[in-house]
């Protein structure tokens, strides 16, 4: 949301400083096709500005679909082992040992479950909270995974996991 309004306003700017640029074009047809061929010469500062932001927009929208495909797979399996195999892929090396991912556990219950929702932190530009349901053992749990992402050249990779489940009391 802050940076559609930072965008509206840069905009907004950058067209008022623009329009008091203007040359006067008196006379002949040719001279406005030669500041025609001038300005084209230039870079846009709008298309760079846009390219930017739709290179943004493409990138978080990259990170949200890892974060919930990683969930998805989180809370849909047959066993913890093969959940943790399906996961592995999405996980930072240090993460992977953090989180026992590569120690066999022989946990064999299916959990069939799905992401509900997916937020991103308005503080931590690469942090975000995974909502979700998981029925496993006949118990249904809503469950909140706390995942973080980093950069991995052009890739994302999850570095932590904080996995809490949420029980009704009544």
């Amino acid at each position: 949301m802050k940076r559609i309004i930072l965008f509206c306003c840069l905009i907004l700017g950058l067209g008022m400083a623009f329009s008091g640029c203007k040359k006067a074009t008196k006379g002949s047809s040719s001279s406005t096709v030669s500041t025609t061929k001038e300005s084209s010469s230039q870079p846009d500062p709008f298309k760079e500005l846009t390219d930017k932001l739709k290179k943004e927009e493409q990138q978080n929208q990259k990170k949200q679909d890892l974060v919930k495909e990683f969930g998805e797979r989180w809370v849909n399996f047959s066993s913890v082992d093969e959940r943790n195999a399906s996961v592995k892929e999405f996980l930072t090396k240090e993460c992977i040992k953090a989180n026992g991912i590569d120690v066999p556990v022989h946990a064999e219950f299916e959990t069939v479950g799905k992401v509900t929702n997916v937020y991103q932190s308005t503080e931590e530009e690469n942090s975000y909270i995974v909502f979700g349901t998981e029925e496993a053992k006949g118990n249904r749990n809503t469950i909140v995974l706390n995942v973080e992402l980093e950069s991995s050249g052009t890739d994302f990779l999850v570095s932590k996991i904080v996995v809490n489940y949420v029980r009704q009391a009544y």
